[in-house]
Protein backbone atom coordinates (compact mmCIF):
# COMPACT_ATOMS: atom_id res chain seq x y z
CA UNK A 1 0.00 0.00 0.00
CA UNK A 2 1.41 3.50 -1.02
CA UNK A 3 0.00 6.31 1.59
CA UNK A 4 0.24 10.16 1.13
CA UNK A 5 -0.64 13.06 2.96
CA UNK A 6 -0.35 16.29 1.52
CA UNK A 7 -0.55 19.76 2.95
CA UNK A 8 -2.54 22.59 1.08
CA UNK A 9 -0.31 24.67 2.41
CA UNK A 10 2.77 23.33 1.83
CA UNK A 11 5.60 24.80 -0.76
CA UNK A 12 5.53 24.84 -4.31
CA UNK A 13 8.18 22.74 -4.52
CA UNK A 14 7.15 19.92 -1.92
CA UNK A 15 4.04 19.63 -3.66
CA UNK A 16 5.55 18.71 -6.59
CA UNK A 17 7.61 16.32 -5.06
CA UNK A 18 4.93 14.58 -3.91
CA UNK A 19 3.03 14.66 -7.47
CA UNK A 20 6.43 12.95 -9.15
CA UNK A 21 6.68 10.29 -6.51
CA UNK A 22 2.72 9.50 -7.17
CA UNK A 23 2.68 9.47 -10.64
CA UNK A 24 5.33 6.88 -10.07
CA UNK A 25 2.89 4.55 -7.81
CA UNK A 26 0.10 5.38 -10.07
CA UNK A 27 2.24 3.09 -12.72
CA UNK A 28 1.88 0.35 -10.26
CA UNK A 29 -1.30 0.73 -9.55
CA UNK A 30 -2.38 0.33 -13.46
CA UNK A 31 0.06 -2.56 -14.01
CA UNK A 32 0.24 -4.82 -10.68
CA UNK A 33 -2.56 -6.51 -9.38
CA UNK A 34 -3.09 -5.96 -5.57
CA UNK A 35 -1.79 -2.61 -5.86
CA UNK A 36 -3.02 0.22 -3.77
CA UNK A 37 -2.78 4.07 -3.04
CA UNK A 38 -4.46 5.93 -0.82
CA UNK A 39 -4.62 10.14 -0.81
CA UNK A 40 -5.25 12.46 1.95
CA UNK A 41 -5.08 16.23 1.86
CA UNK A 42 -5.19 18.26 5.04
CA UNK A 43 -7.27 20.24 5.76
CA UNK A 44 -9.88 17.18 4.13
CA UNK A 45 -11.58 19.15 1.00
CA UNK A 46 -15.22 19.06 0.82
CA UNK A 47 -15.46 17.06 4.11
CA UNK A 48 -13.37 14.32 2.03
CA UNK A 49 -11.20 12.30 4.53
CA UNK A 50 -9.31 10.44 1.54
CA UNK A 51 -9.29 8.89 -1.55
CA UNK A 52 -7.70 5.61 -2.15
CA UNK A 53 -7.80 2.91 -5.28
CA UNK A 54 -6.88 -0.03 -5.80
CA UNK A 55 -5.86 -3.09 -8.39
CA UNK A 56 -8.54 -5.50 -8.13
CA UNK A 57 -7.87 -7.15 -11.73
CA UNK A 58 -6.02 -10.59 -11.13
CA UNK A 59 -7.18 -11.02 -7.17
CA UNK A 60 -10.72 -12.57 -8.11
CA UNK A 61 -13.12 -10.76 -5.81
CA UNK A 62 -10.30 -11.47 -2.94
CA UNK A 63 -10.68 -8.25 -1.55
CA UNK A 64 -14.69 -8.14 -1.97
CA UNK A 65 -16.92 -10.30 -0.27
CA UNK A 66 -19.99 -9.19 -2.11
CA UNK A 67 -19.22 -9.89 -5.28
CA UNK A 68 -16.18 -9.98 -7.77
CA UNK A 69 -14.14 -7.30 -9.14
CA UNK A 70 -12.49 -7.18 -12.26
CA UNK A 71 -10.42 -4.26 -13.00
CA UNK A 72 -9.79 -1.07 -10.04
CA UNK A 73 -12.05 0.21 -7.39
CA UNK A 74 -12.02 3.51 -5.93
CA UNK A 75 -13.45 4.91 -2.62
CA UNK A 76 -14.19 7.87 -1.44
CA UNK A 77 -14.53 8.58 2.74
CA UNK A 78 -16.19 11.68 4.14
CA UNK A 79 -17.17 12.96 7.38
CA UNK A 80 -20.20 14.77 6.94
CA UNK A 81 -21.23 17.87 8.62
CA UNK A 82 -23.05 16.15 11.31
CA UNK A 83 -19.99 14.39 11.98
CA UNK A 84 -21.01 10.67 10.67
CA UNK A 85 -18.89 8.73 8.40
CA UNK A 86 -19.80 7.46 5.00
CA UNK A 87 -17.83 5.61 2.40
CA UNK A 88 -18.72 5.28 -1.27
CA UNK A 89 -16.86 3.34 -3.58
CA UNK A 90 -17.03 3.30 -7.70
CA UNK A 91 -16.23 0.10 -9.58
CA UNK A 92 -14.18 0.19 -13.41
CA UNK A 93 -12.07 -1.55 -15.67
CA UNK A 94 -10.83 2.03 -17.34
CA UNK A 95 -7.45 2.96 -15.55
CA UNK A 96 -7.62 6.29 -17.03
CA UNK A 97 -10.67 7.42 -15.00
CA UNK A 98 -9.10 6.43 -11.85
CA UNK A 99 -5.84 8.16 -12.76
CA UNK A 100 -7.66 11.37 -13.37
CA UNK A 101 -9.50 11.17 -10.37
CA UNK A 102 -6.25 10.73 -8.46
CA UNK A 103 -4.31 13.12 -10.00
CA UNK A 104 -6.98 15.92 -9.72
CA UNK A 105 -7.80 15.78 -6.20
CA UNK A 106 -3.95 15.63 -5.29
CA UNK A 107 -3.33 18.30 -7.78
CA UNK A 108 -6.35 20.33 -8.00
CA UNK A 109 -7.53 19.71 -4.59
CA UNK A 110 -10.53 19.30 -6.82
CA UNK A 111 -13.19 16.09 -5.65
CA UNK A 112 -15.00 13.79 -7.85
CA UNK A 113 -18.61 13.74 -8.21
CA UNK A 114 -19.18 10.80 -6.23
CA UNK A 115 -23.25 10.65 -6.82
CA UNK A 116 -23.36 7.68 -9.10
CA UNK A 117 -21.02 5.91 -6.83
CA UNK A 118 -22.09 3.16 -4.19
CA UNK A 119 -22.53 4.56 -0.77
CA UNK A 120 -21.51 1.33 1.43
CA UNK A 121 -21.41 3.26 4.66
CA UNK A 122 -23.96 0.62 6.10
CA UNK A 123 -22.17 -2.55 5.05
CA UNK A 124 -18.82 -0.85 6.45
CA UNK A 125 -19.73 1.09 9.91
CA UNK A 126 -22.90 -1.37 10.52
Amino acid sequence: MYQYAVKTDIEEERFFSAISEISQDLQRLQNEAGAFVVLEVSPPINYVNYIQAANLSDTKGFFKKRHVITGYIIELNMTERDGSLTHYEYETKDFEEIEEILVEYISLLKTPNFSAWTDVSKHLFG
